[in-house]
Parts: C-alpha cells; structure tokens; sequence
C-alpha cells in the first residue's frame, strides 16, 4: 500500500467550529474504484466500513465518521475518502485491538453481488493527522465530493431517521430539509440530495414519525382512517426538531436553512415555523392539506416560497394553486406535465430536481 505525502492530498484547515478540538486525530484512507464498479464499492463501504464505525461510535472506540463519494468528469485522485476521527491520541493507539473486535462480532463481509473486494477497489493514500477538518485541493474542473451518514433524532419517544448528505467545502454550506410525503418516504429525494451537495448545499433526508425507517410507535399506511391518521399528529413538531437539529450541526450554516415539504408535510413545515420560527425559503410539492390561514402567511413573513405541481394531478391541487395566487403576490408557482403527485414528482422528472436546487441557489 503506498502512503503519499500528507501535503500532496490533504491540508488541515483553520475552521473556527473545529478549533476547540485540536486533541482529535484524523485517519483519512483514499478509495479508487475499479473497473467503473462504483454501486459495488459504495455498497461494500456503506455496509461493512461505516457499520463497523458505528458500532465503534456506540462503544466510545472512535469520535466519529465520514465517508467522501467524490464525483468527477475527469479523472480525481480518488473516488472515496474514508474518514476516522479519535477524539485523542489514546483512543487512536487502541484502535487495532478496538477494531479487531468489532470485527470478530460483525462476522463475514457484506458484498453487493459475487464481485470481491479486489475487483472494485483500492486503497491509493492513508494519513493521519491532527485536527478535525480537512478540504482536498487539486480535485479537477467539474468535480465535487459528498459525504452522508445515517442519523436519527429522538422527538417525543419517535425514533426519526435521516440522511445528512454534507458538501466537501472548507466553509458552513447551507442546507434543505427534506421532508416525505403522506405514505412515502426519505427515499425520493436520493438524487436531489446529491444535486443539492454538486453546489455546495447541504440537505438532511428526514423520514417523519410513522414513515420509512421512523416506526418505532406506529406505521402510517392503508386503510388511512382515523386511527392512521392520529399517527401523524406532531409531525410539526418533527419537522421543529430536525430543523433545531440542523442549526447545531457542525459545517452548517444555521442562517441558510431551507425545507421542502411534499403533500401533507407542506402543510406541516408552516406549523412548524409557527412555534420554532421560520427557515429561510421553502418549496412546497403538491401541498394537498396546505391551508387558506398559511397562505396568508407567505407575504407577511416576506420568505420565498416556491410551489410545484403536476398539470394533471388530483383536482385538490388546482384549487390549491388558485388560493395561494388570490392570497400571495409573492409565491412562486409552477406546474410540470404529467400526473405524478407530491415528491414522486421528482422520481418521473428529475428536471425538477434542477428547478429545485436553482431555486434554493438563489435563495438560501
């Protein structure tokens, strides 16, 4: 394995959010992929590599984590960066036996398909340095890199999981939360995210309680009644806590904050903002439940908000479309072909995702 010069790859920054922890060190591993086996590579480091570091997380083994995807039009050093963070030199002297451990438990490899390691990956540079941020100079014109990692908030006995996709930049990004629709899940905004960090915007994908991954008291789903319903009562009060969440969270800029809600969570990221305060710009996807008393809000509060439909949609939403118009001079809107509702929108036509990020470029 070669070990190239720590100031060929990578540079310590002086970032005032990480001053106060000069004690930790960082091992950083660049990954090249193989053979354009690029889902085979993610998945065999997201399944094995990031598990084993949560799990080390967990027993205090390490500080904390990334893993970089670094997308590129010509070619990069690498194509993964592996972050380890020990949040001392002790704990990084026992990472070895720690690991080792870890490994024993977690038993065999995780694999994608019947391709091995060696035919998707290799590892081109390891370094370890003091300090807990750090940028990578030199990637090519066209280039960008990303790191997500699971997350998951605890609101009111609601086990809430998300996706925190970070840009690779030296500064606070902005960021957008994005919230599922009725009976849907973080899932749909998979490619928006990855847009999203290509300009340098952060995002956290947010299953709210009773969807995706956020079941622990309960799933929303069919028949839909009453009972199914009352599952859903509080998600604002979600939608305020990853929105808190986000402001405490380090390489965010806290005063470019955006959400994007879809179907009912439109309705519900104005709820939210009543109590906890307003983010800084909104899209709103297909809105069904959105309310007259929110429509109201939109030029009082003087914050941009975007709405976006299908042409031939559920009929509800024409008569969204014309309350907001008859109450908002400033609310954008914009309606797409097709019949595609709420976030599956950006599933049939991913152009939108494009609208989208442009929008919240020129708006966070």
């Amino acid at each position: 394995m070669k070990t190239f010069s720590l100031a060929v790859l990578i540079f310590v920054l002086s970032i005032n959010v990480f001053a106060q922890q000069a004690d930790i060190v960082t091992v950083f591993q660049g990954i090249r992929i193989k053979n354009d086996h690029r889902e085979e590579a993610l998945f065999y480091y997201r399944n094995n590599w990031a598990k084993l570091r949560e799990a080390a997380v967990k027993k205090n083994y390490i500080h904390s984590f990334e893993l970089v995807e670094v997308y590129s039009e010509r070619d990069a050093k690498f194509d993964i960066g592996l972050v380890t963070r020990f949040t001392n030199q002790a704990q990084s002297d026992k990472a070895e036996v720690n690991f080792q451990e870890l490994i024993s438990a977690r038993g065999k490899l995780r694999l994608l398909n019947d391709r091995k390691p060696g035919e998707f990956r290799e590892s081109i540079v390891v370094a370890t340095f003091n300090g807990d941020y750090f940028a990578f100079p030199g990637l090519p014109e066209g280039s960008f890199g990303l790191s997500q990692r699971r997350i998951k908030l605890e609101n009111e006995g609601w086990e809430l999981v998300g996706d925190l996709t970070l840009p690779l930049t030296p500064r606070p990004a902005p960021a957008v939360i994005l919230l599922n629709k009725a009976y849907g899940t973080r899932e749909a905004y998979e490619g928006l995210a990855k847009k999203l960090a290509r300009e340098g915007i952060a995002s956290l994908r947010l299953d709210l309680r009773a969807h995706g991954d956020s079941t622990n008291k309960g799933k929303f789903g069919p028949p839909f009644d009453e009972k199914m319903r009352a599952l859903l009562k509080g998600s604002d009060r979600d939608i305020g806590a990853a929105h808190e969440w986000m402001t405490r969270t380090p390489g965010i800029d806290k005063s470019r904050i955006g959400i994007v809600g879809a179907s009912y969570s439109g309705e519900e990221m104005v709820a939210a903002a009543a109590k906890t305060g307003f983010a800084k710009s909104y899209v709103a996807l297909s809105p069904g439940s959105f309310s007259e008393r929110s429509s109201k809000t939109i030029d009082t509060n003087k914050i941009p908000w975007l709405f976006i439909k299908s042409v031939d949609e559920i009929a509800l939403m024409k008569d969204v479309f014309a309350m907001v118009r008859s109450n908002s001079k400033t609310a954008r809107m914009i309606e797409v072909s097709g019949k595609k509702h709420a976030s599956d929108i950006l599933l049939e036509q991913p152009d939108v995702e494009d609208i989208v990020v442009l929008w919240f470029k020129q708006n966070l």
